[in-house]
């Protein structure tokens, strides 16, 4: 049963789910798994009120180096839907965005409406950082509105 899966992008993107299952379950957070991964989410999660989030994870496990004197890694992560011609995530089928970091072993929560290009920066790295989205860093408060 051993040997190598075909699609290395696909096994990293089950490990990114995983992890964020993991997370949310320790959290008091109940997770729905759809069967498939044909659907716009790869989770439906629920809170302690009944309230249902849809939910995208995205990841990455290589930094960018900042071409500024400071050399900062930066992360790229993959904001678009579709194979060709990527396109926003759609906020009809997606509440929340789960970016995580695997390097760092790093989760941010991004409402959907923060989300606006098909590329999205985060600087988990960067204690100066002014990026917007920095605050969604570990913010499991998403999950309680």
């Amino acid at each position: 049963m051993g040997g190598k899966l075909g699609n290395s992008n696909k096994k990293d993107g089950f490990r990114y789910e995983m992890n964020f299952f993991n997370e949310a379950l320790k959290r008091g957070l109940d997770v729905f798994i759809p069967a498939g991964d044909y659907l716009p989410q790869d989770c439906i999660i629920q809170n302690s009120e009944g309230k249902i989030y849809k939910v995208q994870v995205k990841g990455t496990n290589t930094s960018v180096q900042e071409k500024k004197v400071k050399k900062i890694p930066r992360y790229r992560l993959s904001t678009g839907k579709g194979t060709k011609g990527k396109t926003v995530i759609d906020c009809n089928d997606c509440d929340i965005l789960v970016g995580y970091v695997a390097p760092l072993d790093t989760l941010y929560l991004i409402p959907c409406q923060e989300i606006l290009g098909v590329s999205t920066w985060l600087y988990p790295d960067d204690p100066k950082t002014k990026s917007r989205l920095e605050k969604f860093r570990d913010n499991w408060s998403v999950f309680d509105n």
